[in-house]
């Protein structure tokens, strides 16, 4: 934790306290509150001096503590000097108004006298942008320009969720929106930022989505991954946004010092906007251009340009900026291009490879794509590419609960076609898997079975040739 020293006169020990309060319940900060009281016979530059321990000091002036400072040649050395050489951060929070040499407001200043809740939410973000290790954001929210009048669910949000740890849900389809605007405006509150598109989407893979963003790498079934990403969260000053949470979805809630923010669209839909047949071919499960792309048959710039003036339509909304994402308002996927969208996932997959932090988070569109082929009964070769390319790409970033899903999914189809090369596989990938999870007689088991069910299609009556 940040270890933070104040210095202010006993006048302001009850400002102190609520800043102090503030900082411990929204950041990893601590505050040597009952340390920077200044006493009988001291001035703040003394108390500074004591503050040198800490790795921050913040002079709380008024017109009690101000006066101490005394000339300048007093108070530079320690408040300035001093700590520029032992690496201690300094800053100015103007309590009540007096006078105070100007030096002190030019280099970092919080004034408490106009707005207090704004000034505290400063400090706490300044102190927060000094903790070491600072991760960039794997997911970026987009600036989003549909907010305007909603300054009221906004402050609430930051109520709720930035200034403590907490858990707040919205509900209708339109506050995707709203919430991304909060997680953009928001970010610099919290040490890391997860957003999950829940859409169609199984506890296991939303589990895996989470921990790729966070930099976790889960090896474990979906139980194991879901303790140890509780164990983190609740560790950590997070803003977890589920989107379209369902059930499901509310056991990657961790509580702790992480706030949680749920979205629960509901059943409403846009019928008066124009959705092209590519676009609603992906659902409402997140995409990018080069999906459409590779639907509508479309040059990159061409698809870029088709969402950009859907976005301003208000047909889809851009999610995130780092590797731009998109999702429709509330569409129903076309079901007539659904081999078309399953051909193009398959192909994006194809080069994962060269580009596997993209096809990573195209997952979900692969997951999609792989629920039609599997139900289609024309479709068998596509699902058996698509699962092979799912499988490979999450085998290689070690999410083997989402792989075994799959394997799961694909497995029943393979035994009703008697797919004697897909059922192989399946039961290799999954014998590996399970071994790797440590269940070694459960791997066994598969092995045996898959003998004894095809034993008989190994053997050869020589007598016959």
């Amino acid at each position: 934790m940040l270890t933070v020293f104040p210095c202010f006169a006993r006048e302001d020990c009850q400002v102190a306290r609520d800043l102090a309060e503030f900082l411990e319940r929204g950041a990893s900060v601590r505050m040597f509150l009952e340390d920077g009281e200044i006493g009988s016979g001291e001035t703040i530059v003394s108390k500074a001096a004591d503050g040198l321990q800490a790795a921050v000091i913040l002079l709380i002036l008024s017109p009690e503590s101000a006066p101490s400072l005394g000339a300048r040649r007093h108070w530079e050395p320690v408040l300035l000097d001093q700590p520029r050489r032992e690496g201690v951060k300094v800053a100015t929070v103007l309590a009540r108004s007096c006078e105070f040499p100007a030096l002190l407001r030019r280099d970092v200043f919080f004034d408490l006298t106009q707005n207090r809740l704004a000034a505290f939410r400063e400090i706490k973000r300044w102190l927060m942008a000094l903790e070491p290790g600072s991760r960039q954001l794997e997911f970026e929210p987009a600036r989003q320009s549909g907010v305007d009048g909603c300054d009221a669910e906004m402050e609430k949000l930051r109520q709720s969720l930035a200034d403590a740890p907490g858990t707040d849900v919205l509900v209708g389809a339109d506050k995707t929106i709203l919430a991304l605007e909060f997680a953009r405006q928001s970010k610099r509150d919290f040490e890391g930022l997860v957003w999950l598109s829940c859409t169609a989407q199984t506890l296991a893979s939303l589990a895996g989505d989470m921990a790729s963003q966070l930099g976790m790498s889960l090896e474990g079934d979906v139980e194991e991954n879901l303790i140890q990403l509780g164990k983190l969260c609740s560790q950590r000053r997070l803003l977890i946004v589920l989107d379209d949470a369902s059930g499901a979805a509310e056991r990657l809630v961790p509580g702790g010092r992480s706030s949680t923010l749920l979205i629960a669209r509901g059943a409403g839909s846009r019928p008066e906007l124009q959705i092209p047949a590519a676009v609603q071919a992906c659902g409402n499960v997140p995409f990018r251009p080069a999906l459409i792309a590779e639907i509508a048959s479309l040059d990159i710039s061409a698809a870029d340009q088709l969402l950009q003036e859907l976005v301003s339509g208000g047909a889809a909304i851009q999610l995130d900026v780092r590797y731009p994402r998109y999702v429709v308002q509330s569409a129903a996927p076309d079901k007539s291009l659904a081999r078309a969208h399953a051909q193009a996932i398959c192909q994006l997959f194809a080069y994962w490879a060269k580009d596997d932090s993209e096809c990573e988070g195209d997952l979900p569109q692969l997951r999609q794509a792989l629920d039609w082929a599997l139900q289609d009964g024309e479709s068998w070769a596509l699902a058996c590419d698509l699962s092979k390319r799912g499988v490979a790409l999450l085998k290689s970033k070690r999410r083997q609960a989402e792989a075994f899903e799959i394997l799961k999914a694909v497995l029943p189809e393979a035994e009703r076609r008697e797919d004697r090369r897909m059922l192989e596989d399946c039961t290799r990938e999954r014998a590996w898997i399970l071994e790797s999870w440590g269940r070694d007689e459960q791997a066994e088991l598969i092995r045996r079975t898959h003998r004894a069910l095809y034993a008989d299609q190994m053997q050869f009556n020589f007598d016959l040739v």
